[in-house]
């Protein structure tokens, strides 16, 4: 009875142990990656490892094919545990059937990235994944600078605004009541 139950207990063991890892585990290339993968039912997730530079963009979109829905999270670093933490508005911890962002990757964010495709479902979900990863283009410098240039104008604009109300408040002639003193009496 007792072997029974140890090989019970090892048997389940196996079954939980061989869910903890992750399906497939992918390295995107410099080249990008675009490819139709499966997470498999009993699979707890598949995880793909980019490497980015700072000033680069990770542009990323995953869309179910057939039936399913998926969650995706990125995350900084090259490795993923339950334990991980990912960056909340670069992921969709919420089912879905298509997800796509893009992190613009800063000085401070490290070279290395882990995006997370996992189901809440135990059944397979086939999907298509693209990956890319590229220089961030001028033209979003340009966009960042004329948007501080605005917000500056602004400003400015504002703060003259009210110099200026200000000011003719302080010129403005009273318009308190006037009282009529009489002149004093003639003797």
């Amino acid at each position: 009875m007792q072997y029974r139950n140890i090989v019970g207990l090892a048997v389940v063991f196996c079954v939980l142990a061989a869910g903890m890892v992750s399906a497939n585990s992918y390295t995107v290339p410099a080249t990008g990656y675009d490819s139709t993968d499966t997470l498999g039912a009993l699979d707890l997730w598949n995880d793909y490892h980019v490497s980015a530079a700072s000033g680069k963009k990770i542009s990323y979109s995953f869309a179910v094919q057939g039936s399913g829905t998926i969650k995706v999270l990125f995350v900084k670093g090259s490795t993923f545990t339950l334990n991980s933490q990912y960056l909340v508005v670069y992921s969709r911890d919420t089912p879905t059937t298509s997800y796509s962002g893009t992190f613009s990757v800063g000085s401070d964010d490290g070279t290395q990235f882990t995006i997370v495709v996992t189901s809440d479902l135990t059944q397979n979900v086939t999907y298509t994944a693209k990956i890319t990863v590229a220089d961030t283009p001028v033209t979003d410098y340009l966009l960042g600078a004329g948007i501080l240039v605005g917000i500056i104008v602004v400003v400015v604009i504002i703060g003259a605004f009210l110099r200026g109300r200000k000011k003719k408040a302080s010129q403005a002639p009273s318009h308190a009541p006037q009282q009529h003193i009489p002149p004093p009496p003639a003797r």
